[in-house]
């Protein structure tokens, strides 16, 4: 075995000398050439000198050359082939333990690659197999649907066309939904009737669900109270609120000079109001015309133009004479929900409210960064913007919901499918 491959060695490298004689030999020829066409052409004497010295040179080293080949065939010089045997079997050493170690790790991956793709054959079988459940579950709902809308009641589905759009009826577990628009200051409300005779009403509020019983002859009771937790607050349908009616107010001036001429005001109120509306006292009458009072104070249901629509925001006040004139013009194209804050003073815009947008008030300070004070159903945030920076969140706090608070619409979903206002 080291016989052949000392030999193979040996081969290889006269292989190599030979290769090179040849290349010397080739350009000995051409050197001599070149030294003919200078001697020919009489050029200086020494460009002719150093192509004679390149030929001496060429010469020595193929003699050198080939006094090599002959040692080593004779067997004299086989320390450097031993070397060179030296070198080839080390060589070979390291190209098979790198072989092994790139073959290892090229198993080692192909395993993970085979778990990786065992699980996501697996997961991509879970999959599939939710897909086709999902269709046949929808194939299988619609058919429950068009079976159970064919059964429907007739004298129910006539009160539906009488109905509001957040009343209905669950009829086989499917919900009816009333035609007539909305009435958006009361909750859903659905009825449900059971085999047994019992009356189920399922109420939905802004942040509750409740379940009212009826039994055939009995009472109604509530049998069940959920929390409703919106994934999305912002979509979630908001019950208004009715506003209560204005009371009356009386003018000071008027409780002065009633107090003086008929005694305690209040009792006085009580008494003389009913006279007041259907026949009212003449001397009173006098009084007031000529004291120029007003008994009572009517409040405008028509909004004045630059002043708020929410209790979240109060009114500005009357505008100053240093407002700059672009703003002015601004405003006159602004909805009343959007405006400026100029100098502490509030300065909203003469356009009709947008109701489904939040309240937008724009305030720039003395450093050039821009404030917007935003009021949405549940917070106040404050953004602010650097003159060369970008727009951040430096305040943000919850709102206090009462009666009166400003509430946002929610825009309706246009498209090919019915809105149903269901919670």
């Amino acid at each position: 075995m080291n016989q052949i491959n000392l030999k193979l060695v040996k081969n290889e490298h006269l292989s190599s000398i030979t290769r090179q004689v040849e290349e010397l030999s080739r350009l000995l020829r051409n050197a001599e050439k070149n030294e003919k066409k200078l001697i020919l052409d009489k050029q200086n004497q020494w460009f002719i000198t150093r192509a004679g010295e390149n030929i001496i040179r060429l010469q020595g080293k193929i003699a050198t050359l080939k006094n090599e080949i002959d040692s080593i065939n004779s067997g004299e010089n086989m320390s450097k082939i031993n070397e060179l045997f030296e070198q080839r079997v080390s060589k070979q050493r390291r190209d098979n333990i790198d072989f092994k170690r790139k073959r290892q790790k090229k198993i080692e991956e192909t395993q993970e690659e085979k778990v990786v793709l065992t699980g996501f054959y697996e997961d991509q079988k879970a999959i599939n197999k939710d897909n086709r459940d999902l269709k046949f579950q929808a194939k299988k709902a619609y058919y429950h649907f068009k079976r159970t809308d064919q059964r429907f009641p007739e004298h129910l589905r006539k009160k539906l066309k009488t109905m509001t759009n957040n009343r209905g009826y669950i009829y086989n577990s499917i919900t009816y939904y009333g035609e007539l628009p909305e009435n958006e200051c009361e909750p859903v409300l659905l009825f449900e009737r059971q085999r047994d005779g019992t009356l189920l009403t399922h109420e939905y509020t802004d942040d509750e669900y409740i379940v009212h019983s009826k039994p055939k002859d009995g009472r109604q009771s509530v049998i069940k109270r959920e929390k409703i937790v919106h994934k999305a607050p912002e979509m979630a349908r908001k019950m208004k609120v009715r506003k209560a009616p204005e009371k009356k107010q009386f003018h000071k001036k008027f409780h002065k000079k009633f107090h003086k001429k008929y005694g305690n005001t209040e009792t006085c109120v009580q008494k003389r109001a009913p006279e007041r509306v259907s026949n009212p006292d003449p001397s009173l009458l006098e009084m007031l015309k000529e004291e120029e009072t007003v008994v009572i104070m009517e409040q405008s249901a028509a909004p004045t133009p630059g002043a708020s629509t929410s209790r979240k925001a109060p009114a500005s006040r009357k505008e100053p004479a240093s407002l700059p004139e672009f703003l002015r013009k601004n405003l006159r194209n602004m909805s009343k929900n959007r405006g400026y804050i100029y100098n502490g003073v509030r300065f909203y815009g003469e356009m009709p409210e947008n109701e489904y947008e939040p309240i937008l008030l724009f305030e720039r300070q003395r450093d050039g960064t821009l404030l917007t004070h935003e009021y949405t159903n549940y917070e106040y945030i404050v953004h602010s913007k650097p003159k060369n920076g970008r727009q951040s969140v430096i305040k943000r706090e919850k709102i206090e919901q009462t009666e009166m608070t400003r509430r946002m619409k929610v825009r309706e979903v246009v498209g090919k499918y019915k809105k149903r206002n269901k919670p």
